[in-house]
Order: structure tokens, then sequence, then C-alpha cells
């Protein structure tokens, strides 16, 4: 796994394949994180606990730009096609699969995201950005 400067990674956090993980300066991964696919962490990121990114197998990639965060609990697929619980769990040949990259922008995900600025932290108004799932 590549990471720049001020890198946390939490307690009992499991990245299934860290060479297909790129993180920039001062993320940080919470506790029982699972990332089981590719991944493009930008700086100035928080992943909360318990936090899951899966799915695609290294086809498909997570990409979250700077500036972001995912909340406790959350759950990325990039690649399913069980529409009702919340793992994959089987393949059946007559359900489409849904799969694809997903992209959350810049300033993405709270009220307030920390732009750095000339070495000091500023507070920047967060604008919500839509997840853009490839298919």
């Amino acid at each position: 796994m590549k990471h720049g400067k001020n890198f946390t990674l939490g307690e009992y956090v499991i990245i299934k394949k860290p060479e297909l993980v790129k993180v920039g300066n001062n993320v940080r991964i919470a506790d029982f994180c699972r990332i089981s696919s590719a991944c493009v962490i930008g700086s100035d990121c928080e992943i909360a606990p318990g936090t899951y990114i899966a799915g695609g197998d290294g086809k498909y990639t997570f990409e979250m730009g700077d500036c972001s965060s995912l909340a406790a609990g959350v759950k990325v697929w990039l690649s399913s096609n069980d529409y009702v619980n919340e793992l994959v769990t089987h393949s059946i040949p007559e359900v489409k699969e849904i799969q694809g990259n997903v992209r959350l922008g810049k300033y993405t995900g709270g009220n307030h995201a920390r732009q750095r600025h000339s070495g000091r932290r500023q507070h920047r108004s967060a604008q919500f950005r839509t997840i853009q799932l490839q298919i």
C-alpha cells in the first residue's frame, strides 16, 4: 500500500489487497474498516469506523477526492448481484450484476470539510456531490 505523510490506520483494519490501495496525505482509516478492492484515497480524508469498500476484485476502483469522508458503517460495493442482503452471497444467471467504478468528488461527505492551505487549515463549506457509478 502506498500512502502519504501523516497516515493513520486504526485497529483491526483489514486491507485484502494492499498493492491496489493508494492513499494521500493526512488520511485516517478508522478501526474495523475493511477494504478489499482497488482504492485511490485523496488527501485530508477520513474513513470512519466499520466502513466496507469491496467488490470488483481489482477490476473496478473506488476513488475518494481530497477533503472527503465516509461515515461510520458505510458500505461501498463496486460489484454486486445481491439486491436484498448486505453481502454478496450468491450468483444467479438471470440477475444482472451491478458493477462499476465509484467516485466521490472533492469535499464530499459532511457539513464542513477542511482544506489545507499555506500550512494552516481553513474551513470550507462542503458541497455534497453525486456518487457516480459507471455501469
